[in-house]
């Protein structure tokens, strides 16, 4: 069985409207609360099993932007991406503060792994910028060589790959292509 919409029906538009309904389960403990600009943020990264969301898509593209371009270049997209870092990061701590736990429990290890690639690509890009003539390999003690997950963390992780070692390698312009052409596995 299938649902069959009109011709005027806007994908979007349906998925706005089932996150102001969904805004009602995302209530915290803190003051202030999960926004729906934050709860669209969260959506936007664990969208569809193979597209992500309008926003997370832009994160990915300024990445990728950023990946491939001197540091001294980065301008506003690296702007964009330290704010959607911060606004990741401070919404990843309201979520520890959710009434509903079921809720918390069901999506924490998604949000855990996440949060960790975000803060990986955060140092590796800082790294990247205060030494921008250092060798082109990058090491962090907390990220051990041979793991993978799949989703957006997966799509984060093979922007800055990982060698047998344990150290990160700046890619080349050529592998960052290769591995953005927005083709998804069937």
């Amino acid at each position: 069985m299938y649902a069959d919409a009109d011709a005027d029906w806007d994908p979007r538009a349906a998925y706005q409207s089932a996150l102001k309904g969904w805004l009602l389960s995302w209530k915290t403990h803190k003051t202030g609360g999960i926004s729906m600009h934050e709860l669209e943020l969260f959506c936007d990264c664990f969208y569809l099993p193979f597209q992500s969301g309008s926003r997370a898509e832009a994160f990915l593209g300024d990445l990728q932007h950023l990946l491939k371009t001197p540091p001294g270049d980065w301008g506003a997209a690296g702007r964009r991406f330290e704010q959607l870092c911060s606004d990741l990061d401070g919404l990843f701590d309201k979520m520890t503060a959710l009434k509903n736990r079921d809720l918390l429990y069901a999506l924490y290890r998604h949000v855990w792994e996440l949060r960790e690639e975000v803060m990986l690509l955060r140092k590796y890009l800082s790294w990247r910028k205060a030494k921008p003539g250092a060798r082109p390999r990058y090491s962090d003690a907390g990220y051990r060589p041979g793991i993978f997950r799949g989703g957006l963390a997966a799509q984060l992780q093979r922007l800055l790959p990982m060698d047998e070692e344990g150290c990160f390698r700046h890619p080349s312009l050529s592998v960052a292509k290769n591995k953005s052409n927005g083709s998804r596995p069937l």
